[in-house]
């Protein structure tokens, strides 16, 4: 008898995981947000595993908000919650609004036998509490660990909002006439 054996050089992994914004690319852009605003985005997420082991998947915010002068923005700018239902055998998290911050925060854990899933988590971006105009950027990180450790997968989302301060201007005359103008974006 003879045997052979094929060694293909790839690895798959036990465990994956897959973040999509369902409203854009593969990154999770809240566009202008003034003041008074609160843009609500949906970002799918999707694992695969494959080793039956039960894991779990925790979000963070990686690298702060900031903006294109340096200027970091609260972390109460951005929180997320789990849209109900959306996910087909584990346990979704975040049942309440909260923020998102450097801190792992749990926000799935899957069935005993750590079967494959997917999910859907809403984050709200909250134009007032920016704290300051312009291009902010930041990085989410999502990790899917094993329970145990044995295993873990790190996916990164780039978090855009971009923030345009309000004017109102009032010109009065000298000799009583006045004139107001609105409100302008700047």
């Amino acid at each position: 008898i003879v045997l052979f054996t094929l060694n293909t050089g790839k690895a798959y992994a036990a465990i994956s995981i897959s973040v999509n914004p369902l409203s854009s690319s593969s990154s999770l852009r809240f566009g202008r947000v003034n003041d008074f605003d609160e843009v609500n985005e949906e970002v799918r997420i999707r694992i695969t595993s494959t080793d039956g082991k039960q894991y779990q998947v925790y979000q963070r915010m990686l690298e702060p908000l900031s903006n294109e002068r340096g200027q970091r923005a609260s972390f109460d700018v951005i929180k997320s919650y789990s849209l109900s239902g959306s996910n087909s055998l584990g346990t979704l998290y975040l049942d309440n609004i909260d923020r998102v911050t450097p801190a792992e925060q749990l926000i799935y854990s899957s069935n005993t036998a750590g079967a494959s899933d997917s999910f859907t988590i809403v984050y709200v971006a909250y134009g007032n509490k920016l704290g300051a105009s312009g291009n902010f950027f930041g990085k989410m990180a999502f990790t899917i660990r094993t329970i145990g450790g044995s295993s873990q997968e790190i996916e990164y989302l780039n978090v855009y909002v971009d923030s345009f301060g309000e004017i109102k201007v009032d010109i009065e005359e000298q000799f009583g006439r006045s004139f107001k103008i609105g409100r302008a974006h700047v």
